[in-house]
């Protein structure tokens, strides 16, 4: 669900395609752009029906429903930031017909040639939509792709493999993310309303740092006196205690720093 864009400076456009299976109400397409690049899109049907390329000027909304497929698709060019300045071109599909949906991006203002498109979460559209060549990179939501955070990829405990759905870095910024990666396949634990039940993913990893850190704040402040400590020092004490694999480098888009070791972390404080 997430697509990188280069357009090369010989062709100035790239064709995007998008596959939409049966029965999806909708979805929206999210193209970010940091300043100064700006760009255009146009977006073509199944059929070859293709709606004008408009002015990318900010506040720019357009609609357009295509006449054979009955869709109706909205396009909004936004400004993101009053600091930074990048482009958001925000396009939302309403009952798109099933095929090949094209959005074609045009540079106005372009120097790397760089962008990012993002469909939202599988677990947010009915039916299936993705990219036809999509990247696995560049795949952490927010928010955790601020700084303070601390953001957790997922990965098997059984066989130590990275979870296959686990998000993964940089941002966009080339910020390291994820900081590093817990078990979050198959973890047991109990349910809201009583029992225990097994689940999968990065909700389950992130529900065994906080685990952890409840644990590490009891030493600092409960034992040691430290009240001061916070999510900052935390992360960077898990981040310094991470195990690490030989053959592999660090940091890396998969897995941050390394795996959860929260033995390990509070030997480095000893040592510290």
């Amino acid at each position: 669900h997430h697509y990188l864009g280069k357009i090369e400076e010989e062709s100035g456009t790239e064709n995007v395609e998008i596959n939409v299976e049966a029965n999806v109400r909708g979805f929206i397409a999210e193209i970010w752009a940091r300043a100064p690049e700006q760009y255009a899109i146009t977006v073509t049907s199944p059929t070859g029906e293709s709606i004008a390329k408009q002015l990318s000027a900010t506040g720019n909304h357009i609609e357009y429903r295509f006449l054979f497929e009955n869709t109706l698709v909205t396009i909004d060019y936004r400004p993101i930031g009053r600091e930074s300045g990048d482009q958001l071109i925000y396009v939302r599909f309403e009952q798109p017909t099933r095929g090949i949906w094209s959005i074609q991006v045009s540079e106005v203002v372009s120097i790397s040639g760089v962008y990012h498109i993002w469909l939202p979460m599988r677990e947010m559209v009915s039916g299936e939509v993705f990219f036809l060549r999509s990247n696995p990179d560049t795949t952490i939501t927010v928010p955790s792709t601020e700084n303070v955070p601390i953001t957790v990829g997922a990965y098997d405990a059984k066989d130590g493999s990275l979870y296959i759905g686990s998000g993964r870095g940089y941002t966009v910024d080339d910020r390291v993310k994820p900081d590093f990666a817990a078990p979050g396949v198959n973890v047991y634990g109990p349910e809201p309303l009583g029992g225990y039940v097994t689940r999968t993913g990065t909700s389950a990893a992130a529900a065994i740092t906080a685990g952890a850190c409840a644990q590490f704040l009891e030493w600092a402040v409960g034992d040691m006196g430290y009240l001061g400590i916070n999510t900052v020092e935390t992360k960077h004490f898990f981040v310094r205690g991470a195990r690490r694999e030989v053959n592999r480098k660090y940091p890396n888009r998969e897995w941050g720093y390394g795996k959860l070791d929260i033995y390990n972390a509070f030997d480095v404080v000893r040592e510290s």
